[in-house]
């Protein structure tokens, strides 16, 4: 098939997502049930039908439908690509595995319902839900480790060797810095060339690699960490922040400070004017709008090359953020979170 059948088929895929409109019921439903029923009427009803015979609680409904027809979309994506974008669809799923295994461990270090995480995980990668469903039944990290080594799975060693560093000191940082910084790095390995597809698709795997060394900035930047404790910190490869910038950075102890710094010390135009002093406290909303600047470029590129794999990209980043937000307000809804506070976090789909 070419590109330019896979993007009207695309386009109308896209068509089918919520809008402004369906995300304004949702966030006014009184209740987890009203919401269901409001996804009901649209196009994940099927999906939703399904799972009401397996389960009853409205929300384990919804988080299982989300799961499923993803899962679907995604295959359906598989097979209408040309071929020769495989690699490139694969390069940009294969963080998705890490974001998965990350959510099992954390699941069996603080001892959460098992069933329920199943659900809420999407295999959009490597690792599939028939085996997705294995890895959440290990009954602590080692199991999980030695379950990826028997699937001849490559995070199996980063776990190994994170695992070695958990041990001393019980902290997952480094667990989570690992995995992230393997799926993050070996998707830039798997494209060749020169091509547009391949010069889009290296460039957000760039910036996202950019936005995981900004957020890590806040995460270390008042740990008493020396300078060479601070370098392998930084992940190589992206394209508007160097290392010594980062090693800088990290250095600076107020959050205030090194917001400022980072905005007169990053390349990209359209980064700094993103960047507000409301983050400063709030990085979390900072990596929203992070992945909310991915998704506006990406639309800008398919508007400008029609027949590039950019939106294929785009469409992907909104499927998925269509069940992130979907999930975002049912869990605001369920923990009293003012609509304020879950719109901090919320991408609508109108402003990608």
């Amino acid at each position: 098939m070419d590109i330019a059948y896979t993007n009207a088929r695309i386009r109308g895929f896209r068509a089918r997502l919520l809008d402004r409109e369906d995300y304004r019921s949702l966030m006014e439903a009184r209740s987890i049930e009203e919401c269901l029923e409001l996804l009901r009427a649209g196009y994940y009803g099927v999906d939703l039908d399904r799972a009401s015979v397996r389960f009853k609680d409205a929300y384990q409904i919804i988080d299982h439908a989300l799961t499923e027809n993803t899962n679907t979309q995604i295959a359906s994506l598989w097979k209408m690509i040309p071929e020769r974008l495989h690699p490139h669809l694969r390069a940009f799923l294969y963080p998705w595995d890490g974001y998965n295994i990350k959510a099992i461990i954390r699941a069996i270090v603080k001892g959460a319902d098992r069933d329920r995480l199943l659900d809420s995980l999407l295999p959009t990668g490597r690792l599939s839900q028939v085996v997705l469903r294995e890895l959440v039944t290990s009954h602590n990290l080692d199991e999980l480790a030695i379950r990826l080594a028997m699937l001849r799975e490559p995070l199996a060693r980063v776990l190994k060797r994170a695992l070695k560093t958990y041990r001393a000191h019980k902290s997952l940082f480094t667990v989570e810095f690992s995995i992230d910084k393997y799926v993050l790095t070996e998707p830039l390995k798997m494209l060749k060339g020169g091509d547009i597809d391949t010069l889009i698709t290296r460039r957000v795997l760039a910036e996202r690699i950019d936005a995981f060394n900004i957020l890590t900035l806040f995460k270390i930047h008042r740990e008493d960490y020396r300078e060479e404790e601070i370098e392998p910190f930084f992940i190589e490869g992206g394209r508007n922040m160097g290392k010594e910038l980062f090693k800088r950075l990290a250095t600076i102890k107020e959050r205030e400070e090194l917001f400022k710094e980072l905005v007169e010390g990053i390349k990209g135009r359209t980064l700094k004017e993103l960047f507000s002093p409301l983050y400063a406290d709030q990085p979390w909303i900072l990596e929203e709008k992070l992945e909310e600047l991915r998704m506006r470029r990406l639309l800008r590129e398919a508007v400008k090359e029609p027949l590039s794999i950019a939106l294929l990209l785009e469409y992907v980043y909104r499927k998925l953020r269509e069940v992130k937000n979907i999930r975002l307000i049912l869990r605001g809804k369920m923990s009293g979170m003012p609509e304020s506070k879950i719109r901090e976090a919320f991408i609508e789909p109108w402003q990608a």
